[in-house]
């Protein structure tokens, strides 16, 4: 229950609406963010390590080469020929110095590199000549350093490339076969040389050289690891991420020398400072986000406290009956407007039942009244049936007569059943009223009928025709003596219906003749255009016409025929006629 209260609640939607469509996509937003820049930092690393891979092997090509060139260098220098030329025998102290000084000057040529140059010279009398130290190795000994060199010496080979071969497993050697038959080997320290040019690289990245099978032949960082189970990735000459190790791997093939060099860098150190940036974030983020929360629900829970009272007081109206409001003094601002906007609410409400109450008790009192003017037509038309029968008895049929007439209008005006009657009906009561007025006249008033006669059952609202005739008899006769005539009119066009009663009284006067005392104005005409209008809208119309003498008032209405149901004459309800 207390869930569903709090999911109801405008306060804790608007929270967690503020916490799901902003904190959470920001917050999400950071980690991408981190993803990006922890990719980016893959991207650059790996770019910067390919870099430097690149670098080493076109060293590793320039050393190589110029190697072999100073191997040719001495190979053409006459005087280390001719001071190597000796069959047997120990070589002179100044043959010997000779060949030291030419292997010094050609170490000058490899600059910084000549730390990491080893020459050896063994002449075709067995003779052996270090470049670091003027004691001789013996034969014995470079043969068992270096099986190649016997191979080249005895003129197997003319030119070897060995690794793993010297004293060392980090060296690099060249045989060579020299024109007067000596033999020239010359070492390179690969280990110490990787590590200087590692030294020199600001990235800084772990360097291996591997054999195609997988070995390991040399690396500048002693203990580090490459991935195990990824030969064919560090044969690929691609970069990938180890995750194992948390490390970037990238290869390059030397193909002078067929082996792998493998540049392995650790994350760890730069992906390490961006995690621990992020925790910082996140805890200062969260620390940040409790206290914007907390902010937040106050803030809510101030903002919902006036729509909270606006609903208790809005559930007050009814048990109340608008007797409530609220006390603005507050409020400011927009609440100040919303406390404003329902006092008033409520004014106008109570004011509207008020002006309610005071419609229904008018309503009553219309109806008591309609209820008792309908008591006396019913009294009228029973005094009436009474002075008819007393007519009859006395044998007087004049009087007789005027009750009948009277009687059936009254009778009609009685019957509330239904708007509309048939023209025949409409025509009848006329008929009586005109009997009744005739008395008066002594019989002077006349009416014409031109009645089309499919029209008989045309419907017509009742007491359209006769109050017109009224009007005519008390305002177009009323300054005679005689009466006149009146002739009505029905016929149809076009789908409607066209009635027409007209006089030749003394029509329509510009100015208004005064009225008698005791006789009010007469209303008909304005009663009767209210009536069209509620039965027919727009579609019936009344117009009023005055010629040189009389009036004439002409009436449009929809045409709608009912005729009764004769047995077998196939009319029916259903089938009523509608328009011409």
């Amino acid at each position: 229950m207390l869930c569903k209260s709090i999911a109801s609640s405008l306060k804790y939607k608007l929270f967690f609406a503020l916490v799901a469509f902003i904190l959470v996509p920001f917050v999400m937003l950071e980690l991408n963010n981190y993803k990006k820049i922890e990719k980016l930092y893959e991207t650059r690393m790996s770019e910067q390590s390919g870099y430097q891979l690149a670098q080493i092997k076109e060293s590793f090509a320039d050393l190589r080469s110029l190697i072999y060139k100073t191997a040719i260098t001495l190979d053409n220098n006459p005087a280390i020929a001719a001071a190597a030329a000796g069959q047997g025998g120990d070589l002179s102290q100044k043959s010997a110095s000779l060949i030291r000084t030419s292997f010094n000057e050609m170490k000058n040529l490899f600059s910084k590199d000549s730390l990491y140059i080893q020459y050896t010279w063994i002449t075709a009398g067995g003779n052996v000549i270090d470049d670091s130290t003027e004691k001789q190795t013996s034969l014995e000994d470079i043969y068992k350093w270096h099986p190649l060199a016997k191979k080249v010496l005895s003129g197997e080979e003319a030119l070897q490339w060995d690794l793993n071969r010297g004293v060392s497993k980090d060296y690099y050697s060249m045989y060579m076969k020299m024109s007067e038959g000596s033999t020239l080997i010359i070492q390179f320290r690969l280990n110490e040389w990787m590590k200087s040019m590692a030294a020199n690289f600001i990235f800084q990245q772990g360097f291996f050289l591997m054999h195609p099978d997988g070995e390991i032949v040399t690396q500048t960082i002693p203990g580090m690891r490459l991935p195990e189970g990824r030969l064919d990735l560090l044969k690929s000459e691609k970069s990938f991420y180890a995750p194992t190790h948390n490390s970037l791997v990238h290869s390059l093939l030397l193909p002078s020398a067929n082996l792998y060099l493998i540049g392995q860098t650790d994350l760890e150190p730069f992906f390490g400072d961006i995690r621990h940036i992020k925790m910082q974030f996140f805890l200062t983020f969260s620390i940040l986000l409790l206290i914007f929360m907390l902010i937040l629900f106050i803030v809510l829970s101030l903002l919902m406290k006036p729509l909270q009272l606006l609903k208790k007081k809005m559930s007050d109206v009814v048990r109340t009956q608008f007797k409530t409001s609220i006390r603005t003094e507050n409020y400011r601002g927009e609440i100040l407007e919303l406390a404003q906007a329902f006092n008033q609410m409520v004014k106008e409400i109570n004011e509207q039942l008020q002006s309610l109450k005071r419609e229904e008790r008018q309503k009553e009192a219309n109806r008591f009244q309609m209820l008792q003017t309908q008591m006396n037509p019913h009294f009228l038309l029973n005094t009436l049936n009474n002075i008819r029968w007393h007519a009859y008895k006395n044998k007087d049929s004049t009087i007789t007569d005027i009750c009948v007439s009277l009687g059936k209008i009254l009778e009609s005006s009685l019957n509330n059943d239904a708007d509309l009657i048939h023209l025949h009906e409409e025509l009848s009561l006329i008929q009586a009223y005109v009997q009744i007025q005739n008395f008066r006249y002594s019989g002077g008033i006349h009416v014409q009928y031109e009645i089309d006669e499919k029209l008989t059952y045309a419907l017509v609202p009742k007491l359209t025709l006769q109050p017109l005739v009224e009007n005519s008899i008390q305002h177009g006769f009323a300054e005679r003596d005689y009466g006149g005539t009146i002739i009505i009119r029905a016929y149809r066009d076009q789908g409607t219906l066209i009635l027409g009663v007209e006089d030749d009284g003394t029509g329509i006067r510009e100015t208004p003749a005064p009225v008698r005392p005791g006789k009010k104005k007469s209303i008909a005409i304005n009663n009767l255009r209210e009536r069209l209008f509620l039965l027919y809208k727009t579609n019936a119309s009344l117009d009023l016409v005055s010629g040189p003498q009389g009036t004439l008032v002409r009436i449009v209405v929809p045409l709608l025929i009912s005729e009764p149901y004769q047995e077998g004459s196939g009319n029916h309800v259903e089938s009523d006629h509608r328009g011409g």
